[in-house]
This record gives C-alpha cells, structure tokens and sequence, in this order.
C-alpha cells in the first residue's frame, strides 16, 4: 500500500492550483493537500474536486498538518507572511517565490525547517507538460515534480536565477506568435487557421528535440535548408541584432533577480 503523503500550500493563486491539479490527475501516489484560506474560490474549487484536499484555518494551520509545505505567495507580502510561520525541524519548506533564496527563505520564516528547496513550476505542471527546475534537488520534492512532468537540478542558486530568468520566454513565444500569426492574417488567412498552424509546428518541433540530444544550433542548420526559406529567415534575423538583443534582455532579467535575492552583491 502507498504510503499517504502531506502537502501543504502557503498560498492559492494560479500555480498552487495548477500542481495540485497534476498530482491528482496523475495518481501517481495517494496525497493529501492542505491549503491555505486566503484565496478562497480557488481554495473551496479544489477541494470540492477532489476529496484529498482540504482548506487549512490560517497558514500555521497549513504548516502544522503537511510534511512538505509550499510557499505559493507573492514577493510583496512574503516577509509578512514568512515570519508568521513555524516548521519543525523534519518538514520540507518548497519555495515558489521569485527573488527569495534559500537563505533568505530561511532567515525570513519564524522557525525554520531542516531542508528548504527552491522550485520553478511552471502553469503546465497541471497537464504534466513541462519539467520543473529544482535546487537543491531533494529526492522527496523531486518525487513529486516527476510525476506532473518531470524536474531538473541545478547546481546553485545563481544557475536556478539563470533559469528563472529563461522561464521568462513565455509571453515572448507567444508574442512572437502572435506577430505571426498576425502578418498572416494581413495577408487573408484566418487568424485562428495561422494560430492553430503555429502551435502545433512549434509542438512537432519540440517534440523533435526532445527525442535526442541534438544541440539547438545544429537542429536550427538541419532544418534550415542551404538556399531556402527558413536559411533565409535565420539570417535577416541575425543581421537584424535578434540574437543579441535576447542576449541583452536575458542578461538584464538575471542581473534583476540575482540583485533582489543579494541585494548588497555587485554584479
């Protein structure tokens, strides 16, 4: 018989929603959720759902009941809300906050737990559709984030800001596709017919990359053709500065987290 495994989640918004969402679909393994009170329709919506799942008093309440409590809440009220709350000493503390790092997590709560580990999920999580970033890269928490699509460890924690800073990437996919699908539509193509084209050529090329180790220049040479249309896009883009303007605009998204996780550090 599996054995039963308590979650607590310091926080309801949209990310808490969407791995409790992926747990239970997946059924992986018997879990029980504990959540916070504070936002309520999302809280109640849950737990209606699903019958592992139950609304705490207050956060302390959340904490006192999960073995792995998650800390879903926002930057601006995180101190606030931390330095309510006490751990003992074998609980798990997950942080989902943008900018706190293990430290600061720790120095932030009122009584801090043994293992405090930074996560990175990302809304997909709900289907299992997107690997979760992970550091330092406990087997309990790693457990968890496998079964709604997998995890990746990093290092240290400037690499899990790197890759923070990469998660960024997803309002400009979908402004890019947006500008896409919008030239198309100029053009007489029904937006929807451009929109839907897209998704699934850029879903085929991911998969594509998934299946092997290829590196992403290479992939970009195979599948640009000498003389041909995507050869031809690459390189105006190229002449263009693209390429290093998102050098430019990722390197300003880290040096932004780092300097909110170090405040005194120069970069």
């Amino acid at each position: 018989m599996t054995e039963t495994v308590t979650l607590g989640f310091v926080g309801s918004g949209d990310i808490t929603h969407a791995i409790v969402t992926g747990i239970f679909a997946q059924a992986r393994e018997r879990y029980e959720v504990w959540l916070s009170p504070r936002n309520a329709h999302i809280s109640k919506e849950l737990a209606d759902r699903y019958p592992g799942v139950h609304v705490a008093r207050d956060n302390q309440h959340v904490v006192d009941q999960a073995e792995i409590v998650f800390l879903a809440v926002r930057p601006q009220i995180a101190s606030e809300v931390l330095g309510t709350l006490s751990f003992n000493p074998d609980q798990y503390a997950v942080s989902l906050i943008a900018g706190y790092g293990t430290e600061k997590v720790r120095d932030s709560l009122r009584k801090a737990p043994g293992r405090i580990v930074r996560a990175l999920p990302l809304p997909m999580v709900a289907q299992a559709a997107s690997q979760t970033v992970l550091y330092p890269k406990e087997a309990r928490v790693r457990d968890i984030f496998d079964s709604i699509g997998g995890s990746l460890g990093v290092a240290s924690e400037d690499q899990f800001d790197t890759m923070l800073a990469l998660s960024a990437s997803m309002g400009l996919f979908f402004a890019t596709a947006h500008a896409q699908s919008s030239w198309a539509c100029r053009r007489g193509v029904d937006y929807e017919v451009a929109r839907s084209y897209l998704m699934s050529l850029c879903k085929g090329l991911a998969s594509a990359a998934l299946l092997g180790d290829i590196p992403l220049d290479a992939l970009s040479q195979q599948y640009s053709t000498g003389g041909g249309i995507n050869e031809q896009v690459v390189s105006l883009m190229t002449h263009a500065g693209l390429f290093e303007n998102i050098d430019a605009a990722y390197d300003s998204i880290e040096q932004r987290l780092v300097a909110t996780r170090e405040p005194n550090r120069r970069l």
